[in-house]
């Protein structure tokens, strides 16, 4: 059996099969899941790597439920932060359910993004790439500016690659090619409900309930240049169910130190959600000529699983220097070392606690001076964040930062807007058999406040 170290390293993140070692392993591990007799008997000499391509997503996906995809409010996405403490009338706060309390307007928010990975190790490179729904928000005033109900859809981890190695090894006087294709869908989604109630001028306190899907699907074909081997192929589906609760508070105070300022704060703690999840494993095996599909795990016991999200602390401070200039920081607290992926032991113990701070600035012109021209009907922001990230693989974290911009075209009519963000940045590193992505990408945000929705009233 490999150890863990050699597990991750060899069968996730490598952009090329190294000489000898990692290819033996590699088949060797086909041969103890799948038993396939043509294999059992082959003397692998030597080997080497051809080609290696990731076709979708990140390669840190791999492991376990995937990556954390971080949720934002729409208003915050341009400063690369969650907005747990920066509220805006116009734009429903996603990660805050305090924030509901303080509505005014109906509103909605959609956000699409697109995302490019440029990958790199010792070996080679290789670039991805992977479009998504980032989110999906409503927020109705039950009691304008004191009792709110927000409704939302976001993904809370992300599982996407597509990885395809090949490669040669020589049995007996033969030298055989060989391929492999991995790739892998899904995550964790969660949809939640919350209540945010406003209980003085400065001061609101909100809570969430929501219901936590796990659907996350691999598979891997093997694939040999001589018709002496067969083709190999199986598929592994892991899917659950969790419940989750959120609390929040959010506090304002305005002409904290000078006049036309505000300070605001705002955090919020979810406790560590665990999903009672099933893992079916099958693939098709030669059996007199015919191909059958084959349950690897028959027994009850491998098919029961948990997987563990670990609870989470946010927490932010915004100042308003004035009405046309914001400046937000936040650190966000994840103690993944208590995350569970029992379906595989060696790959929940790559997870490590997390830390992710950010600051960041947006700023109003139209609210400074009123002048005509489309520039000036702007909003502009900025930021930077960095994760320390939630995978400690070979003695090594896998890091993440960031530099983000982002436009809001707005609707100088009603409340209305559309947010552009933009982000570049780096992930992980090249040493011990790891792999470094150059990151950048673009998110699009929808915001519909109430005109878009009910009929305006005459005065």
């Amino acid at each position: 059996m490999m150890s863990a170290r050699n597990f991750i390293s060899t069968i996730f993140f490598s952009l090329r099969l190294s000489r000898g070692q990692t290819a033996c392993a590699l088949l060797s591990r086909v041969v103890l899941i799948l038993g396939i007799g043509g294999l059992t008997h082959v003397e692998i000499v030597n080997a080497q790597s051809n080609d290696y391509a990731a076709r979708s997503g990140s390669i840190y996906s791999t492991i376990g439920f995937g990556l954390p995809a971080d949720a934002s409010s729409a208003h915050a996405w341009g400063m690369g932060l969650s907005g747990v403490s920066f509220y805006a009338p116009g734009s429903p706060g996603l990660t805050n359910p305090a924030q509901a309390g303080l509505t005014t307007f109906t509103l909605g928010n959609l956000g699409l993004g697109f995302q490019n990975f440029r990958a790199k190790d010792e070996f080679g490179k290789a670039s991805n790439s992977l479009f998504s729904i980032e989110q999906f928000q409503f927020v109705a005033p039950l009691k304008k500016n004191q009792l709110g109900l927000t409704l939302s859809m976001n993904p809370v981890t992300r599982v996407n690659y597509r990885i395809f190695r090949e490669g040669e090894f020589f049995p007996a006087s033969d030298t055989v090619g060989f391929g492999v294709d991995d790739s892998g869908i899904g995550g964790v989604n969660k949809l939640e409900a919350g209540l945010g109630y406003r209980i003085t001028k400065g001061l609101s306190i909100g809570y969430s309930a929501s219901v936590w899907i796990a659907s996350i699907q691999r598979e891997t074909a093997i694939f040999f240049s001589s018709i002496n081997y067969l083709p190999v192929s199986y598929s592994e589906s892991v899917k659950g169910l969790g419940m989750g609760h959120k609390f929040g508070v959010q506090w304002s105070r305005p002409n904290t130190f000078a006049r036309e300022n505000r300070l605001m704060a705002g955090a919020t703690f979810q406790p560590a959600v665990t999903i009672d999840a099933d893992r079916d494993k099958s693939g098709y095996k030669n059996v007199g000529g015919i191909a059958q599909l084959i349950d690897f795990e028959p027994e009850s016991s491998y098919k029961k699983g948990e997987l563990t999200i670990p609870s989470e602390f946010n927490i932010g401070l915004t100042y308003t220097v004035k009405e046309y200039l914001f400046v937000s920081s936040e650190v966000l607290l994840q103690n993944w070392s208590e995350a569970r992926y029992t379906f595989d032991p060696a790959q929940q113990n790559a997870f490590s606690d997390r830390i992710k701070w950010g600051g960041g600035i947006q700023y109003l012109p139209f609210r400074r001076v009123s002048k005509s021209g489309f520039f000036h009907n702007l909003k502009y922001s900025a930021g930077v964040s960095h994760d320390e990230g939630s995978f400690l693989l070979n003695d090594n974290r896998i890091r993440t930062t960031m530099l983000h911009a982002g436009i809001g075209l707005l609707n100088r009519r009603s409340t209305s807007s559309i947010d552009l963000s933009f982000r570049f940045g780096s992930r992980g590193l090249t040493d011990n058999s790891l792999v470094r992505e150059t990151l950048w990408g673009f998110g699009v945000s929808l915001n519909l406040a109430e005109l878009m929705f009910i009929q305006p009233k005459f005065q």
